[in-house]
């Protein structure tokens, strides 16, 4: 049997991904991917082991249309620390997959820091958005 559930919602602070997936084990009878969303998924990517320097030359703040996300060095990976939907602050941890690209650990969301002509990361691509370093 093959499906897919395609959840659409302009409600803030609704996390579509997690409702498609929920409607998925219900449907399913059983988990999809993981027991609960809050869950770390199953990578199929391999972790990458970066080296320190390279970790701490993510270390700063990126902004787009004055939304700030903030990057902190994570064990062998990052801290994404952004703007909640309902106020305040909230943080994704994410995976090295390899160098400069990352896999959100909750949600498997593709991050990447880009690099300039130089080699210094000036940006930061999540969620199909790209954040100038500031």
């Amino acid at each position: 049997m093959r499906f897919g559930v395609v959840v659409l919602t302009n409600a803030g602070g609704v996390d579509a991904r997690s409702v498609a997936e929920g409607v998925a084990n219900e449907a399913l009878g059983r988990p999809l991917l993981r027991a609960a969303s809050t869950e770390p998924l199953p990578f199929q990517a391999q972790r990458r082991t970066i080296d320190s320097g390279i970790l701490q030359s993510y270390v700063g703040t990126y902004e787009r249309n004055c939304v700030q996300v903030r990057v902190d060095v994570a064990s062998n990976g990052v801290t994404l620390v952004f703007p909640s939907p309902r106020g305040g602050e909230q943080s994704a941890i994410a995976a090295a997959v390899g160098q400069d690209a990352f896999l959100t650990v909750e949600t498997g969301e593709s991050i990447q820091l880009l690099r300039g002509v130089e080699g210094q990361v000036t940006s930061l691509l999540a969620g199909g958005v790209c954040y100038s370093r500031i």
